[in-house]
């Protein structure tokens, strides 16, 4: 559906891209550092850590094309488009994530009764026959993924992931300036509580009567969007949480001021 730029709605929509740009982003950079690991440390890890940066990764990298609880997946065809996007490792992935990790397909699942059958005669002479089926054992096989033992597959995905992550970050930027731009077109919208904002106060230096200079900001001075940590029943103290974000911010241009 085509939206009508500057309107009410294309600002919900594409700050809505920008959500899942982010979002798909912070999964990928989980992958690429859980294969990277893999791949840099396989002699040295364990099998257990080698099984659970397996799982991490795989499941950390499906996130975004994965439709779980997310109204849309991720959109293939603009990584399609980057050198090393391969379309291989994106499938295969995918499917160990969804039946040999995070579910077990049917086909490697099953189950076998094991009996003891008996068979003869009740008694000397008797013309009665005895046959019966004793259960004896009940066995049910489920086959999953354990350790990634091969650091050359491994590192395989690692590149795949690396580019995947790189090509959403360019995305990402880019629907970001988007909307930057398309902000100060209509500030009409500026009240609409499309963003939780966050000012920074500076001392103007203004060139004229309609140029504003904007100022060169050391970001990370200031803590900007702030998100509570999870409430958790149990461990609340015992985790660590990643903060990631995509951002971009004006550079060697200046804001026009309106005079209406």
């Amino acid at each position: 559906m085509l939206l009508n730029r500057g309107t009410e709605q294309w600002f919900k929509h594409a700050i809505e891209w920008c959500r899942r740009d982010v979002e798909a982003f912070a999964a990928l950079e989980g992958a690429v550092r859980f294969f990277k690991m893999l791949v840099e440390k396989h002699k040295q890890l364990d099998s257990t850590c080698r099984c659970a940066l397996h799982h991490a990764a795989v499941v950390s990298y499906a996130r975004p094309f994965i439709k779980v609880r997310a109204k849309h997946t991720y959109p293939l065809r603009e990584l399609k488009k980057t050198p090393k996007f391969d379309l291989e490792v994106h499938n295969q992935i995918l499917q160990i994530r969804n039946c040999l990790i995070a579910h077990v397909d049917e086909k490697y699942q099953t189950s076998r009764l094991v009996t003891l059958d008996a068979a003869g005669d009740l008694n000397v002479g008797s013309t009665l026959k005895l046959q019966v089926s004793i259960p004896v054992e009940i066995v049910a096989i489920s086959v999953v993924v354990d350790e990634a033992k091969d650091p050359a597959l491994c590192h395989r995905y690692q590149g795949h992931a690396e580019a995947c992550m790189r090509k959403v970050a360019e995305i990402g930027h880019k629907h970001l300036d988007d909307l930057q731009k398309e902000w100060i077109k209509h500030p009409e919208h500026k009240t609409k509580g499309f963003f939780a904002e966050d000012s920074i106060p500076f001392e103007p230096d203004i060139k004229d009567e309609t140029l504003l200079s904007l100022p060169v900001l050391d970001i990370s001075k200031h803590r900007l969007g702030h998100i509570p940590e999870p409430e958790l029943i149990l461990g609340k103290d015992g985790y660590m949480y990643r903060r990631t974000s995509l951002f971009v911010r004006y550079k060697d241009w200046e804001l026009i001021i309106g005079t209406s």
